[in-house]
């Protein structure tokens, strides 16, 4: 016989629970495309649901641990139905804005009681693909949307500052990282306070950084224009770290760091050489290819690298093509 847990038997009670709530207001008479209802009163719908996942859980004595990631995936597979619609009517519109705010609403609810690298991939996806689609078809809500969810991010971020990563040296909750870079989507008029994004990446510290912390910011603060001090202070933080190449050959965190810096548009050509003759001079310091680092020479190597990428394509990053892939890549 099966193997029957008291968490399995909560789950199912809890998709249970999932089917009745999503037949208040979605109609999914198709497998694949989700046509939603009208919602009479959002607030009231999303309390009792939680209301509801509140009594399962204190009746079998589970936390939210246990089950919000759960509600989370479920909910990001309902919105990827959702937004498979291709043809709206216009009197549905409201209805397909107030189920994705409900969704979302839900998703953040149970994301902060329990977060997760796991759910945050799927509630980062769920916000991409929520943007992407109400940018298309109803672009003139886009702004109502984009400021529920930014207030979601921002309030994430602003509860966790001081817990999150100080306690443990260059430490960075994976969490938070993915939500500052898909608070991009937004678009320019939802900029997290610059003070908050320093704060977070710990660019004013002395602590070390490593490669993903510092590309991540690198490329938060190439997406606005404003941020011109926390531009400043992650080049010079990513300059720090390549101050010293002599473990280059080993060092895999300086290598990426390396590679990618020559490649991003904002680093200044003039720091880009200082490195790349280190580096030359690393890995043939007994016969250095002279000819290699005359300055006309890496001017042309310049040129050709500004036209394309090693690691990161700094010019077209697809954030949902990541979260994807990296959702994807969970089960392995």
């Amino acid at each position: 016989r099966p193997f029957i847990t008291n968490k399995s038997k909560v789950i199912h009670s809890i998709k249970l629970i999932l089917n009745n709530f999503f037949k208040k207001f979605l109609n999914e008479e198709n497998i694949n495309i989700i046509k939603p209802l009208l919602i009479r009163d959002k607030w009231k719908l999303i309390r009792s649901f939680i209301q509801d996942i509140q009594s399962e859980c204190k009746q079998n004595n589970i936390s939210y641990d246990e089950v919000s990631g759960y509600i989370i995936s479920t909910i990001n597979r309902r919105i990827v139905k959702i937004i498979s619609n291709e043809f709206l009517d216009v009197e549905d519109e409201k209805n397909y804005l107030d189920s994705l705010e409900c969704l979302i609403d839900i998703s953040f609810f149970f994301f902060k009681l329990s977060p997760s690298s796991n759910s945050c991939y799927k509630i980062s996806t769920s916000i991409i693909l929520c943007i992407k689609f109400v940018e298309k078809n109803i672009n003139s809500r886009l702004t109502y949307l984009s400021k529920i969810i930014y207030d979601h991010i921002y309030q994430y971020l602003l509860y966790n500052e001081e817990d999150c990563f100080n306690n443990v040296e260059n430490y960075f909750s994976i969490e938070a990282i993915n939500l500052i870079l898909v608070s991009t989507e937004l678009g320019k008029d939802f900029m997290l306070p610059e003070e908050m994004i320093i704060k977070y990446f710990n660019l004013e510290s002395g602590v070390e950084s490593n490669y993903f912390h510092l590309m991540s910011c690198l490329y938060y603060s190439s997406k606005y224009t404003q941020l011109i001090r926390l531009k400043y202070l992650v080049i010079k933080k990513i300059e720090n770290e390549l101050k010293d190449l002599k473990d280059f050959c080993y060092n895999t965190n300086k290598a990426y760091l390396f590679f990618d810096a020559i490649f991003h548009p904002d680093i200044k050509n003039e720091q880009k050489k200082i490195w790349i003759r280190k580096v030359i001079t690393v890995l043939d310091p007994t016969t250095p290819v002279l000819n290699l680092v005359t300055s006309s020479a890496l001017d042309g190597f310049l040129q050709h690298t500004s036209q394309h990428y090693w690691h990161i394509d700094w010019k077209n990053i697809d954030l949902l093509n990541y979260l994807q892939k990296k959702d994807l890549s969970q089960a392995y």
